[in-house]
């Protein structure tokens, strides 16, 4: 029951570790040794940047076994590491591919961790020309790897591999002489770094592309599946033996041994595509940590409902009981499939601590909740039995009691070995990681499994150590059956409700839109109308100006006289002046329209939406009154079905206790004993 107590650390993905340049400190390694581990053996660059210059990074820790010593006629399988499609890309609008093309800066090793300083000084690690000609160095602006005369950067554990901007190198594989962790460490000497990354590299070790560090993991989880297998088929076949003496906590034990099998199946799985692949699948990693989850979430419950009575001194939980454990697990496993998915990918992506603080003290607090919840109801219960006499039932509690408190131990026990071990030196102790952060507590809680199906074991004598009667737990499942079947009444009705408002607010916004356009279209025909109008006023108008001009000249010229030419400049002048009042009288009664039918559709506008509004909030709290009452009855018809479960139990207990009592009386009257009551009960 370790999962109970203690939940177990998952793989990491991309382990990637801050950049380390040069002069930085040596915790910094240590950092990225302790927080980052090999999520995969084919790293891939996706258009990564190069660090800055005269400077390198440690990207990534390779955990590779040693070569094989094997002697015949089959040659071993012996590591290797492939530099892969890799090559550089110029960023800058100065600089293109072609003017770097003899750019030697750039360069990419794989370096044994413990050698990593030593052979890398990081006050003096770019090449010059005055390196070269000492010897330490072939290349300029190349990183400077300290080894003796005549030592060939293979027999010092290193594998480096030369980037060229805008082609790809031919691919080069190298053989791994000896194990261990190796960092992947990219290095510029160069003056530029405006640039990026493409390509891949390749480890694979005898037993595949699985990181040595998680190889461990694989046949562990067969075997652990193998054994929960085992158990699973144990305790269905102690079922189907004693199917007649079995109630509702028997069933739950077996779908946790199911859960059980079904997570170790699925982590194996995982871990044999990675290590054929060499790829890390998220559907399976995403599906084994839902299935842990879940089975840790069901083991919590499992005992919680245990501690609370169920199936012991009460043959149902009352319905507000139910609704928190309900809703205790839902958020328990959303909670924690979030906490695990962020903890693996929290060194790949560039999450902020705050967020990755915000999905752990959650999980945190809702385990100590749990953990109290179990204790108090536990307490609780043996209090209740040693008050009512009840020996045996109060015995099975005693003894889950020190399960729970060895198992706590154990898982206490487990967290301060990880501290020691961590703290310690690492890389003596890689090969060791996987047995406390899997192995012990998957051990722990196969135990504590164990140990809780032979607390339950269904026998001859179970039916009568529960005192529960047959027909008591027949009238729990009947009920809990049409509790079920109404709920799902319920939340069926509550769908419909829910589509039907949803279908009339999408009409009543569909007719909204629909008015909306048909008053938009009549506005522009008006307008389109009321332009075209005046357009042939104002043609109109200038059209008689002209004339009345025309005409007035000609009189001008014809008579010469100057009366007739002031009486006629008047006349004009009159006319103008009439042809402008009409065209301002027009203008203004245009414009008044206008403005009547923009007031009118405004109205209506906000008419319609005012209506529609007040149908949507009508709408809105029929759906919330229907779903409040729905939960009422509900919970009602929960509690009911409760209370009168629990009067059925406990009239059924008080029943059997009398008819106990009037044996005892009758035996101790006629000199019996109550060991030979027991047997003559147990032959009738």
């Amino acid at each position: 029951m370790l999962a109970w107590i203690a939940p177990r650390s998952r793989w990491r993905d991309v382990a990637e570790a801050p950049g380390v340049h040069g002069g930085q400190p040596m915790r910094a390694l240590w950092a990225a040794v302790l927080c980052s581990t090999a999520g995969a053996q084919i790293y891939k660059f996706k258009e990564a940047t190069v660090p800055e210059s005269k400077s390198l990074s440690l990207l990534y820790a390779f955990f590779i076994y040693d070569p094989p010593n094997v002697t015949g006629k089959r040659p071993p399988v012996t590591p290797f590491v492939q530099f892969k499609s890799l090559k550089a890309s110029s960023t800058s609008e100065d600089f293109d591919n072609d003017k770097l093309k003899d750019y030697q800066g750039l360069q990419i090793h794989l370096i044994k961790y413990e050698d990593l300083w030593s052979q890398v000084d990081t006050s003096q690690m770019c090449a010059t020309y005055y390196d070269v000609q000492q010897g330490l160095s072939q290349v300029q602006d190349h990183l400077i790897i300290r080894r003796n005369k005549g030592q060939s950067l293979a027999d010092v554990n290193v594998y480096r591999h030369q980037l060229r901007f805008g082609k790809k190198e031919p691919d080069e594989r190298f053989v791994v002489k000896h194990g261990g962790v190796y960092y992947l460490v990219v290095s510029n000497c160069g003056t530029f770094d405006q640039a990026t990354i493409s390509g891949q590299i390749v480890v694979k070790h005898q037993h595949g592309y699985l990181p040595a560090n998680e190889y461990s993991k694989m046949p562990f989880y067969g075997i652990s599946g193998l054994v929960c297998s085992g158990l699973f088929v144990i305790w269905v076949l102690l079922c189907v033996r004693w199917w007649t003496q079995l109630f509702n906590i028997h069933l739950c034990i077996a779908a946790v041994c199911f859960l059980a099998v079904a997570e170790s199946g699925i982590w194996y799985l995982f871990l044999i595509d990675w290590n054929s692949s060499g790829i890390h699948s998220n559907f399976l990693f995403a599906s084994a940590v839902v299935f842990s989850v879940t089975r840790s979430t069901a083991s919590y419950m499992l005992v919680l409902l245990a501690c609370l009575g169920w199936g012991v001194t009460k043959p149902i939980l009352d319905g507000s009981t139910i609704c928190r454990i309900l809703c205790l697990s839902f958020i328990y496993i959303v909670l924690n499939v979030i906490r695990e998915i962020v903890l693996a990918y929290s060194h790949s992506q560039a999450i902020p601590i705050p967020f990755v603080l915000l999905c752990l003290v959650p999980v945190s607090i809702l385990n100590g909740g749990i953990f109290y919840w179990i204790f108090a109801a536990l307490t609780g219960l043996m209090e209740t039995l040693e008050s009512q006499g009840q020996t045996e039932k109060l015995q099975i509690f005693k003894k889950l009691w020190w399960i729970l408190l060895i198992a706590i131990a154990f898982a206490v026990g487990v967290l301060m070995a990880q501290v020691f071990v961590f703290s310690r030196d690492f890389p003596a102790r890689w090969e060791e990681q996987w047995m406390f952060t899997d192995g012990a507590p998957q051990v722990g809680y196969v135990c504590v499994l164990t140990a809780i199906m032979c607390l339950w074991a269904p026998n001859e004598d179970s039916y009568d150590a529960v005192r529960v009667t047959i027909a008591v737990v027949s009238i729990s499942i009947t009920t809990t059956t049409i509790t079920i079947v109404v709920m799902i009444i319920i939340i069926i009705i509550i769908i419909i409700i829910i589509i039907t408002i949803t279908i009339i607010i999408v009409i009543v916004v569909i007719a909204i839109i629909t008015i909306t356009f048909t008053i938009v279209v009549m506005m522009m025909m008006m307008m389109m109308m009321i332009i075209i109008i005046t357009i042939i006023i104002v043609i109109v108008v200038i059209i008689i100006i002209i004339i009345i001009i025309i005409i007035t000249f000609t009189i001008v010229v014809m008579m010469m006289m100057v009366i007739i030419i002031t009486i006629n400049i008047v006349i004009v002048v009159t006319i103008i002046i009439i042809i402008i009042i009409i065209i301002i009288i027009i203008t203004f009664t245009i414009v008044v329209m206008m403005m009547m039918i923009i007031i009118i559709t405004i109205i209506i506008v906000i008419v319609v939406t005012i209506i529609i509004i007040i149908i949507i909030i009508i709408t809105i709290i029929i759906g919330i009154v229907t779903i409040i009452t729905t939960i009422i009855i509900i919970i009602i018809l929960i509690s009911e079905v409760s209370e009168a479960c629990q009067r059925y139990a406990y009239s059924a207990q008080i029943d059997a206790n009398a008819d106990d009592q009037k044996e005892s009386v009758i035996a101790q009257a006629e000199g019996i004993s109550d060991d030979d009551v027991d047997v003559i009960g147990a032959k009738g």
